[in-house]
């Protein structure tokens, strides 16, 4: 089916043969890395979406890069899919993570997620209204609180294996719009634990995860959802994965929760992108 947008109302036009670029690379943005990765065949003709991948505590943009299910998803889809490296954590021991208010670093991970953002819009043939989070463990983390602070540029999110914290909440979360997301989150997780509770994996920096329900209430109320959830239930690669999705919510957005049997887990990378790319910035 072909569309017609009348000029008034069309995009305007990204020209991207000024972008530098290509193909697969790394870039350095506030003195951290971002890992680049391309879609095969990708002709630089024409913006396409691009998928930020958050990596897990103690993990890297160079392991998540090798590893992420949902990244290499949205690359077979057509989309650039980018991997940033956390900061250090206050104690050295638990690697790279990132801050989701008020644990497990001191870096502000909202004002370099915006840096890279405009970095790879200004310098890659990405569309601007069709750019996505997505992680796993603190990435998940990462993802969810990027509905609080980068709704204005992030169009949706998919996160695995982390909820948001109470003390983001109470610190303020405030969409700037009503945020898209869906969180994947076992039952038997073994990390952490579907109906929440306090984590002091950095002591220092004690968090409170508001559990898997918890963590979809609060999106339900703060994207104004209505009516019942659409419930589904599916087996993939011998995993039960067990859906609500909220499709009633202001600004079109919808609000899920996929409770899955497999531990602490990313999730199913064809639900999670399937998902993600429905949405846009208005």
């Amino acid at each position: 089916s072909s569309e017609t947008v009348s000029s008034s109302s069309a995009a305007p036009a990204i020209d991207c043969s000024a972008k530098t670029i290509k193909s697969n690379t790394e870039i350095m943005v506030d003195g951290r890395k971002v890992i680049v990765k391309f879609p095969d065949n990708f002709k630089n003709d024409k913006p396409v979406p691009m998928l930020i991948n958050y990596h897990q505590i103690y993990g890297s943009a160079s392991d998540w890069s090798n590893e992420s299910k949902t990244g290499k998803k949205a690359l077979a889809e057509g989309a650039i899919s980018i991997y940033p490296d956390g900061a250090q954590t206050p104690d050295a021991i638990m690697g790279q993570a990132w801050n989701v208010g008020p644990c497990c670093t001191n870096a502000d991970d909202v004002t370099f997620t915006r840096n890279f953002i405009k970095e790879l819009t200004e310098k890659a043939c990405v569309d601007p209204k069709r750019i996505y989070a997505a992680g796993w463990s603190m990435g998940g983390g990462m993802s969810n609180y990027a509905g609080c602070a980068l709704a204005d540029v992030i169009a949706a999110a998919a996160p695995s294996a982390f909820d948001l914290a109470q003390e983001a909440i109470d610190k303020g979360c405030k969409p700037a719009r009503p945020f898209p997301v869906l969180n994947f989150r076992s039952t038997n997780d073994g990390v952490v634990n579907y109906n929440g509770g306090l984590s002091q994996i950095i002591s220092s920096m004690p968090i409170t995860f508001m559990g898997a329900k918890g963590t979809l209430a609060k999106w339900v109320e703060l994207d104004g959802c209505t009516g019942e959830p659409k419930k589904t239930n599916k087996t993939i690669n011998g995993g039960n994965y067990d859906c609500e999705i909220y499709e009633t919510c202001q600004g079109g957005a919808q609000v899920g929760l996929c409770s899955m049997n497999i531990d602490h887990n990313e999730g199913d990378p064809d639900m999670a992108w399937d998902f993600l790319k429905q949405f846009s910035l208005p």
